[in-house]
């Protein structure tokens, strides 16, 4: 059967989409497989920078970027209007680290 939504992995992370797997080339190589429309919230520090020391929420996803390759979205819930983007989920978590 399907697994049931959201799938809690500890007290900060949530799994809430598995998403769709994609056959396209750039969408799995022979270790990984990146499904479209994955989606995770994860808490962390706020990038704000009058609130480094308090924790925000997180959306990570998996888009179509529509270039043939995945795009790692991560949107605070402090800044939506801001999201960060990469060509992989540690080229985006980088960026977000970066800010912090």
């Amino acid at each position: 059967g399907s697994p049931i939504m959201p799938i809690v992995l500890g007290p900060s992370h949530k799994v809430v989409s598995l998403g769709e797997v994609d056959t396209r080339p750039g969408f799995h190589s022979e270790n990984y497989i990146w499904p479209v429309g994955f989606k995770a919230v994860r808490t962390y520090t706020s990038m704000l920078p009058d609130k480094l020391d308090a924790k925000c929420l997180y959306t990570c996803e998996i888009v179509d970027n529509k270039g043939g390759v995945p795009e790692f979205r991560i949107t605070a819930a402090d800044m939506p209007e801001h999201p960060v983007a990469g060509v992989s989920a540690t080229a985006a978590w980088g960026a977000v680290i970066r800010r912090v």
